[in-house]
Parts: C-alpha cells; structure tokens; sequence
C-alpha cells in the first residue's frame, strides 16, 4: 500500500493529490484533496532512511498541536510507513520555502517573523494561565 493510501485510511477518507509541493531525498510532501475536495490536507511522507526525522517532527507535532502556533497542525502520524498529516494553512510561503531558498535576507526575516509569532503565542498563553491563577507562571 502506498504513502498516500495510507494517510487516507488513517484519516477515514479518500485523498487524491491536487498538487506535489515537494520531492527531494529526505520527504515527499502533497497537497490532497479529502473526499474529492474543497478540503485539502498536507501529507508528508518519508523515506526509510530518513524515519529519525519523522520520530522528530511527529513528536513536535504533537507536543505543540492545539497551541494556536504558527505551525502546521497535526492530523495524524503513521508510523509504517512513516508519514504526517496536516491541516492545509493554505498557499501562502512557508518557513522551509524560506530556508531552502538561496536568499538568506528573506529567510532571516521569514524566521525572525516566525519566532515573533512564536513568542507572541507564548506570552498569550502565559497570560491566559496568569489569569487563571495558576502557580508556577512567573
């Protein structure tokens, strides 16, 4: 059974790939509709060698999950084969468009915009336990 069958059958519904978004060495990822569409998913699939990247991004993904991150959120993580399945944050650049581009000023300041975002969600959620009257949050 393929990647993509799969990831279809983890989540309970047929996904057909609208558009490949990447394919290099270390992961293949895909846009695929669900159910013949609107909805889309990524799925992002790895190669055997490469299964210690997937122990990593599936367990971040799951730690931080449901945190209102900026970070694609998990649907499911398979482990045989090994891939992840994201909600689709749409078509706008990402992060890793970013980093693998050869324009280090516009990857610094996607970063830098990254990490404010990060911080931002942090800070709104310790505020949000502060005011719960949670110890432990200074």
């Amino acid at each position: 059974m393929d990647g993509l069958a799969v990831a279809a059958e983890a989540l309970g519904h047929p996904l057909t790939v609208v558009e490949e978004l990447r394919d290099r060495d270390r992961s293949r990822v895909v846009r695929a509709a669900v159910d013949g569409g609107p909805e889309t998913v990524i799925v992002k699939l790895y190669p055997p060698d490469f299964v210690n990247r997937w122990h990593r991004e599936s367990s971040a993904l799951t730690v931080l999950s449901g945190r209102g991150l900026p970070i694609g959120e998990l649907v499911t993580a398979v482990g045989d084969p090994p891939l992840i399945v994201l909600r689709d944050a749409g078509q706008g650049p990402s992060l890793a468009d970013a980093l693998l581009s050869t324009d280090a000023e516009a990857a610094t300041a996607r970063l830098h915009a990254w990490v404010d975002a990060l911080l931002g969600s942090e800070e709104s959620c310790r505020s949000r336990i502060a005011a719960a009257g949670v110890a432990g949050t200074g």
